[in-house]
């Protein structure tokens, strides 16, 4: 069921990784965020086509770009196979676990999902907020419990899922440790040698940002 509202705090403003996306990044973020479609699961439909209808002058290529420095951020999880996108901090910062009734929403909400990926982040999502509060009544509910058995993936450790045209440019800084996304690298232009496989990112760590993000603790 979609959501009729999400909280956006001025507390994003603190966070140094959300102030060093651009702005094209942070508006599709905002996007998500604000989606109608979006569910009590944190997903969205996603159709980087119709999103890009939402502006003027706004292009698909431009929301992909968008999407994937959003994605290497790990402010976004996107399944192109399914064609959905999940806003990965949404479950943290909106509250709702602190409502049982609507922790059954978000149980409910994510039967609803197709993706497999998308599934199993959200597991994970639900497990650290379980760990880090342990005494919210929403993990007493049997939905809930039957949510928390199910595969959890850091998201931390997938692939980002993304495909642009060969040669395109994102134009903008992707972190070292991940820079190659369907032939698409940081250079300024792309090249005919096979890319390198990257390594994954420190799937150890842990503490995130607002709404998303390495290095510090997640305050949205």
């Amino acid at each position: 069921m979609p959501k009729q509202y999400a909280q956006i705090r001025p507390e994003m403003w603190f966070d140094d990784d959300w102030r060093s996306l651009t702005a094209a990044a942070q508006h599709l973020y905002l996007v998500m965020l604000s989606d109608p479609a979006l569910s009590y699961a944190g997903v969205a439909p996603w159709h980087p086509g119709r999103i890009a209808q939402r502006a003027k002058e706004w292009s698909t290529l431009d929301v992909m770009k968008a999407a994937v420095e959003l994605s290497y951020s790990w402010f976004l999880v996107f399944d192109q196979d399914t064609e959905e996108v999940l806003v990965r901090s949404y479950i943290r910062h909106d509250g709702l676990l602190k409502q049982p009734r609507l922790a059954v929403s978000i149980a409910n909400a994510f039967g609803a999902i197709g993706s497999n990926k998308l599934r199993a982040a959200v597991v994970h999502e639900l497990a650290r907020l379980r760990k880090e509060n342990p005494d919210l009544p929403a993990w007493e509910k049997p939905q809930v419990k039957t949510v928390l058995r199910q595969n959890a993936v850091n998201p931390r450790d997938m692939d980002p899922d993304l495909e642009l045209p060969f040669g395109v440019d994102l134009g903008v800084h992707l972190p070292q440790t991940q820079v190659e996304v369907s032939g698409l690298s940081t250079t300024a232009t792309a090249t005919s040698t096979p890319p390198t496989p990257s390594p994954k990112a420190d799937a150890a760590a842990e503490i995130e940002s607002y709404p998303q993000g390495p290095g510090r603790s997640d305050t949205r």
